[in-house]
């Protein structure tokens, strides 16, 4: 089965019978960005940074972009009102692979911060019985499974 971006969103209903956590549904359903006070202050007073490449990085981004799209994380757009663009970069990973990078860090002192508790190893054991089931599952594009709402996606232009 090939990846697919998004995907959380259309399983909404299935979610609402295994859980009643509202934070959770809002997430599943398309996560939409909540700011805090210094929004319009950082937002306003910042202007894009423009990025300049190289032909070697340019390639690299470019053939990421590509991978993105064939797999719908990302979709063309246009500007609009309200808009934040964000600088990206590379990053070599160890393998010499290049990962591009979006640079969040002037959006990101906006956003509210909400803690989210992860469950302990303990707690996890605790639900394994005799004859349990067990499974692997590959989770490098598993952050791409949550789509972002409709009004949040113009603060993660690049």
């Amino acid at each position: 089965m090939r990846f697919t971006a998004g995907t959380l969103q259309h399983n909404v209903n299935f979610w609402k019978t295994i859980i009643n956590n509202c934070y959770v549904l809002n997430i599943v359903s398309g996560y939409a960005f909540e700011f805090n006070d210094a929004f319009t202050e950082v937002m306003s007073s910042t202007q894009p940074l423009m990025s300049k490449f190289d032909k070697f990085t340019s390639d690299r981004i470019s053939a990421q972009v590509d991978e993105l799209f064939s797999i719908h994380v990302v979709e063309e757009c246009s500007h609009c009102e309200g808009e934040y663009i964000s600088p990206i970069f590379l990053v070599e990973k160890i393998n010499s692979v290049y990962r591009k990078i979006l640079n969040l860090k002037r959006c990101n002192v906006c956003v509210e911060y909400c803690h989210f508790e992860i469950e302990h190893l303990k707690t996890v054991c605790d639900l394994i019985n005799r004859g349990s089931f067990m499974s692997s599952i590959d989770l490098r594009k598993v952050y791409y499974s949550v789509s972002i709402s409709v009004n949040s996606r113009k603060y993660l232009n690049e």
